[in-house]
């Protein structure tokens, strides 16, 4: 995962492991301040935004069956 400034300047880059698929999906929670990142080692990490430092990180089943819903707070 690579984020850019709006001038183009790549502010962070981010690699879940090596040797491996990688980065699955990736989302901006509805504050704009945390960026969750899933990856195929069925990990989700959650990243703030300012430093781009990995919080939280939590153990995800491999499929999600049924309807999800997820908020994330400050």
């Amino acid at each position: 995962v690579l984020v850019y400034s709006p001038d183009g300047r790549c502010l962070f880059k981010y690699q879940a492991y090596e040797s491996a698929l990688g980065v699955k999906t990736v989302a901006w929670s509805p504050c704009g301040q945390f960026l969750a990142i899933g990856s195929y080692d069925q990990m989700l990490r959650t990243l703030n935004h300012l430093t781009w430092k990995i919080f939280a990180e939590f153990v995800h089943v491999p499929t999600v069956r049924g309807s999800c819903n997820a908020a994330v707070f400050k």
